[in-house]
């Protein structure tokens, strides 16, 4: 039994160690900017959008062999962690600190408008995401809300588009316990059905 077991190991080891081997053709597209992207979404199999730190949002409309590059006049120092698109001109950027935005482009990125900000003590937003191409969620680290003094999950709604955003009602907020939030997995913690 133990040769079976020793054998069945190196032929995996073995196997494994190939893989490592493999050669990968890697080819940079863009290089200088220091930014850490964290949101990305994918509206069709050419179009591709990515958001990050800076300010900064990216976009492909070729299956990402070339990329457009925008630092958002005004938020250069957002850290736009999760973004929505519905195409190539239209896309959603989530700003996650305080004070908190959300930013709208209908010009494929050139211009962005601000649809919502929220500025309370220990706003993060962390996801959003869309169950059509108007109605959205999106969701946040749990806040004292003052009105009952409990730590409420911050949500809020958008039924045009993300044109316009408004929180849900306090008595519809999940409460938190002590020390809970949602992890800011760059708006993939959430799915909107």
């Amino acid at each position: 039994m133990r040769t079976l077991l020793l054998i069945i190991i190196t032929f995996c080891v073995s196997q494994f160690s190939s893989i490592g081997q493999n050669k990968f053709d890697l080819q940079i597209l863009t290089e200088g900017a220091n930014t850490s992207l964290r949101g990305m979404s994918i509206p069709s199999d050419e179009v591709i959008w990515v958001s990050g730190t800076n300010g900064t949002v990216g976009k492909s409309i070729d299956g990402g062999k070339s990329w457009r590059w925008f630092v958002v006049d005004g938020y250069e120092k957002t850290d736009f962690r999760d973004i929505e698109a519905f195409d190539s001109t239209t896309a959603i950027a989530m700003g996650v600190g305080n004070p908190a935005y959300i930013l709208k482009t209908t010009d494929g990125g050139f211009h962005w408008k601000k649809v919502f900000e929220r500025n309370i003590e220990g706003m993060f937003l962390d996801a959003m995401d869309f169950k059509n191409p108007q109605e959205g969620i999106c969701v946040g680290d749990p806040i004292n809300m003052s009105e009952i003094n409990r730590k409420l999950f911050y949500i809020i709604r958008t039924y045009d588009g993300g044109d316009t955003w408004a929180e849900i009602p306090l008595y519809k907020m999940p409460p938190a316990q002590t020390g809970e939030g949602i992890f800011a997995a760059s708006g993939t913690n959430i799915e909107f059905l």
